[in-house]
């Protein structure tokens, strides 16, 4: 697991004042805005830098078409992505976030007839909904585990996937970090069990970017899928897909504008023309087949790397370890008050803080958070299956201060419902 040990998290100090509150000051939305989860608001930098690349492409748009599209510039700028994910760039994809990137893999995956995929109810609706649209569709089944909420370690959820995999099954998907109850799971654990059963992994890592240090190296999942506008604070409809070159051949392109990724020839049939007439001839191989829609992204991408260069720039230890401590200073504020229950598992926990307040449905509680002290949450509702909950997310761009204010607003709320 791409996790520090609490351990020696707690160790070490708060970001440097200097560096921080750099950040902080640059940044475009409010203090209390705790929906991380949801989207990112981006720092001014960040916002400069998309400006001025749509400013360039107005200008003189053939330009930047050429220069945008060319193979060196393409690899040269998607290489910062792939280093913010530990991959090799050739095995990286830019698409617009999770949900397309989950898409792309349950419709276009290679699979046999009668092949079980297996997941679990907290996982997000772009986790679960590709799969069931493709078992709808073809000859696969999808299996929805009962999730362990509460689980107290990480080999209780290696053990949990393990005893559910069967004969038939052929895909785990699951998340990093669960957009629900906050916990971080063991990815590099369960792919690795997942791996000696022949079972392909597929993580959601909507949440992970920009909230912990991630490493495709490390994990050893087959893909990953992710945002860069949640926790990374990058331009919205910013994310990205890594394939693990294991399984590379296995997926087919979702969308096509040219022959690129599944002909030989074009539609006059004529073999591929030479580089440097067939501008996406010589991106980096995963680009080549899976994003077609990358001649749009430019904007983008300047300002997602410019976030990027930012955390690099702090540091990504330094700023998981910031996260880390911000949420467990909100989460050992929120045990000590009465009537709160706290669904985030202690020993697996990062910026995520999943609670709820005994006789208030948690609509109530965000709407008091909102109106009494301007801080800005979200309610998770998986009332189906009996989960609901608030849920706050702590990063680098809210202070001290302003967890305290968050306790004790909530204990506020908790005292006047028990009256």
């Amino acid at each position: 697991m791409i996790l520090s040990s609490h351990v020696d998290i707690k160790t070490q100090s708060p970001l440097a004042p200097d560096s921080i509150e750099a950040l902080r000051e640059s940044w475009s939305a409010r203090p209390g805005y705790m929906n991380f989860g949801t989207f990112g608001p981006s720092t001014r930098s960040v916002l400069d830098a998309e400006h001025r690349a749509r400013e360039s492409m107005n200008a003189d748009f053939g330009r930047f078409f050429e220069e945008h599209l060319e193979a060196g510039y393409v690899r040269e700028r998607l290489a910062g992505v792939a280093d913010f994910l530990d991959a090799a760039v050739d095995d990286v994809v830019w698409l617009s976030g999770t949900s397309e990137a989950m898409n792309l893999v349950a419709q276009r995956l290679q699979l046999p007839p009668g092949a079980e995929i297996l997941t679990h109810n907290h996982e997000h609706p772009a986790g679960i909904y590709p799969w069931m649209y493709r078992a709808q569709r073809s000859d696969v089944t999808l299996r929805q585990l009962d999730y362990l909420i509460g689980a107290g370690n990480a080999e209780e959820i290696v053990d949990f996937f393990a005893k559910a995999i069967g004969s038939k099954t052929r895909v785990l998907s699951f998340s990093h970090v669960n957009y629900t109850d906050g916990a971080v799971l063991p990815v590099a654990a369960i792919c690795r069990m997942a791996r000696e059963r022949g079972v392909i992994t597929v993580v959601d890592g909507a949440q992970a970017p920009g909230m912990l240090r991630v490493s495709a190296a490390e994990l050893g999942c087959d893909f990953y899928a992710t945002s860069l506008h949640k926790w990374t604070a990058g331009i919205y409809g910013s994310g990205a897909l890594y394939v693990s070159p294991a399984v590379q051949d296995q997926l087919d392109p979702l969308m096509v504008e040219t022959f690129h990724g599944f002909a030989e020839k074009t539609r006059f049939g004529q073999a591929a023309a030479p580089a440097g007439l067939d501008f996406r001839r010589d991106w980096p191989r995963c680009m080549h087949r899976f994003s077609a829609l990358f001649i749009y992204a430019g904007p983008q991408l300047a300002g997602t790397l410019a976030a990027i260069n930012e955390w690099q720039t702090l540091g990504l230890q330094r700023v998981e370890q910031e996260v880390i401590r911000l949420g467990d200073r909100l989460r050992e504020g929120l045990q000590a008050i009465r009537g709160v229950k706290l669904h985030t598992p202690l020993s697996m926990a990062a910026g995520i803080s999943s609670l709820e307040i005994a006789g208030l449905a948690p609509g109530q509680v965000t709407r008091r958070l909102r109106q009494d002290i301007d801080v800005l949450g979200r309610v998770i509702d998986h009332s189906p299956i009996g989960f609901t909950a608030i849920r706050l997310c702590t990063h680098v761009f809210n202070s001290d201060d302003t967890v305290d204010r968050v306790i004790e607003c909530i204990e506020q709320i908790a005292t006047e419902s028990s009256c």
